[in-house]
């Protein structure tokens, strides 16, 4: 049945041997390097960064730039299906050269997760439909291409080679998140509130309430995302 197939986790995908899960060698996907630098790192996304599969200033360049936008920064997981999703588009565009790819990368790398590894969350139908189409008109090894993808461990080990500490960007986060959603809640009422005012004609116009951050030594007013963004150089004179 259809709710059997399910999307991975934190585990890895692969049923080879933890030596070579290890340096992100697989048995199973044959990407060819003509780059002298040995696959040693003990960082799967390093070792196929490598390959010539991608260009690795290119990809590394990608992950500081949104991983370092600390108000639009994304989940690990959001970067594990985009980098699975990049991951697939180059094996496809390796393996059929001669093939446009106009089908969805998304929808298919789902599929593929799905068809590979058993756990407990499900896939749509249409979207099992649409990835059995493009792996049958293909003729896609559907096992072959999933032993490349990489899963949350391997994200976190990455950006730990970039130089993040996920542990304290972690808790930058979660402040700042949690920071945000305060804010956002006490806008709300007020808006709900200058509605109504509004609607019973207590004021006039065109209005919506904003929270303003007021610095206690300076006076200064700021924006809850001007201050979020840029912080505040407090000049401590009135």
């Amino acid at each position: 049945m259809l709710e059997d197939y399910d999307i991975p986790h934190e585990n890895d995908y692969v049923t080879e041997s933890e030596d070579n899960l290890a340096l992100g060698i697989s048995n199973n996907v044959n990407i060819q390097t003509d780059k002298q630098e040995p696959i040693i790192s003990s960082c799967r996304v390093c070792n196929l960064l490598k390959t010539d599969l991608f260009n690795e200033k290119q990809i590394n360049d990608w992950f500081k730039e949104v991983y370092s936008d600390p108000e639009n920064q994304p989940s690990i997981r959001m970067l594990v299906d985009e980098f699975n999703n990049k991951i697939l588009t180059n094996l496809f565009q390796e393996k059929y050269p001669e093939e446009d790819l106009v089908f969805d990368i998304d929808k298919f790398r789902k599929y593929i997760e799905v068809y590979s590894i058993n756990t407990l969350e499900t896939i749509d139908r249409e979207t099992w439909d649409i990835g059995d189409a493009i792996a049958r008109k293909h003729n896609i090894d559907v096992l072959e291409f999933s032993t490349a993808f990489i899963n949350k461990y391997d994200i976190k080990k990455h950006l730990q080679c970039l130089g993040f500490n996920l542990n304290d960007d972690n808790k930058y986060q979660k402040y700042v998140n949690d920071l945000k959603k305060g804010f956002d809640f006490s806008q709300n009422v007020a808006n709900k509130a200058l509605e109504r005012a509004l609607n019973r004609k207590l004021v006039s116009g065109n209005f919506k309430a904003e929270t303003i951050i007021i610095c206690e030594d300076c006076g200064k007013e700021l924006r809850v995302s001007d201050l979020l963004k840029n912080g505040h150089n407090c000049s401590n004179q009135r």
